[in-house]
């Protein structure tokens, strides 16, 4: 492969980061409020944690129809769309920022409630 094929390759992910980014942000913004009806009218930060589910799936369907077919050898076509679905939701967790703030909500969570167990006495 020429080093301008391989640069081209490039575009997939970015052409699906743009597409995830504006498609995950409506989904995310309905699901929330969708959630704050069923919360009788009061949202809560971690509603938007449901969207981690579709971010891990599209990582392992990516991720693991890259590695198929590159192991089979198929046209340069079918490894490029499977790396489009590596990006196409910017927090995957390829690039750990997903992790990053769950383990920071996690923290918090633990945190706040040891620290409401401890003033209470339990």
């Amino acid at each position: 492969m020429s080093s301008l094929s391989v640069g081209l390759l490039y575009i997939a992910p970015f052409i699906g980061g743009v597409l995830g980014s504006s498609i995950a942000g409506k989904c995310s913004d309905i699901v929330c409020r969708w959630m704050t009806r069923r919360n009788s009218g009061v949202f809560e930060p971690e509603f938007r944690l449901v969207m981690v589910a579709l971010v891990a799936l599209s990582t392992v369907l990516g991720l693991w129809g890259f590695g198929w077919s590159a192991q089979v050898e198929d046209p340069w076509i079918a490894p490029t769309v499977f790396f489009g679905v590596i990006g196409t939701f910017p927090y995957n967790p390829n690039s750990k920022e997903i992790f990053s703030q769950l383990f920071l909500y996690l923290r918090i969570a633990c945190y706040s409630s040891s620290l409401c167990c401890s003033r209470h006495g339990s």
